[in-house]
């Protein structure tokens, strides 16, 4: 069976440990910050995940690739760990928290001959640099602009998709509108909430936001 380890389970490891269940992988999983409850919560919801003592307990068990999702100032020590075992390595963003980190990573992964590659970052989509183009040439289109919640929207997305990442994203908001002025928040239900943000050049973005809206408050 094709096996992958997760370092790190918090939501963006669990999403991967989803995707990864659905390719019929074996999900090896440690996350140190975890209790015994939380851990027996996610094995409900993704029967994929075999929990291991630790990163190198898991590394012992020849995975064949690892995805490093802890907080960002562990992302050196636990790529590096599994740069060393051999292993395929994807951190999510950032890569490191300082350029010296960084580069040994990529010079070890280069001198080992093991591929190593970073989270995505959005602000570099196509699509989103078309779009902020398109709102400074048509500073109209910015009047008034309604952004739903979206999942991440993929390279063949059309370009008018990209507004809905920004309420997943809000520094993708940011990005495209500038910086937060003011903000109003309408909770309609225990799921669904309304913030209306005034920008810095935007006077008036609506992000409509489904889930658990009262954490949002």
């Amino acid at each position: 069976m094709k096996r992958a380890l997760i370092v790190g389970c918090g939501s963006i490891g669990r999403r991967h440990a989803a995707i990864l269940d659905t390719l019929d992988y074996e999900v090896l999983a440690y996350d140190p910050f975890l209790t015994d409850e939380q851990r027996n919560t996610i094995e409900t919801t993704n029967k994929a995940i075999s929990w291991v003592a630790s990163g190198e307990n898991g590394l012992l068990r020849a995975p064949s690739y690892a995805f490093i999702c802890t907080p960002p100032y562990l992302h050196y020590h636990d790529a590096l760990l599994c740069l060393k075992a051999g292993v395929p390595t994807f951190v999510e963003k950032p890569l490191c928290t300082t350029y010296q980190q960084a580069k040994h990573l990529a010079d070890q992964a280069d001198s080992l001959g093991v591929k190593l590659a970073c989270g995505y970052m959005l602000r570099a989509m196509p699509q989103l640099q078309m779009t902020k183009c398109r709102l400074t040439d048509y500073p109209a289109l910015a009047a008034d602009i309604w952004c739903h919640w979206s999942r991440p929207v993929p390279a063949t997305y059309p370009w008018p998709g990209v507004l809905e990442e920004t309420a997943h994203e809000p520094n993708i908001g940011i990005f495209l509108f500038g910086q937060v002025k003011d903000v109003e928040v309408q909770l309609l239900n225990e799921h669904k909430a309304i913030f209306t943000v005034q920008h810095e050049w935007c006077p008036r973005v609506r992000y409509e936001l489904v889930g658990d809206a009262q954490n949002y408050q």
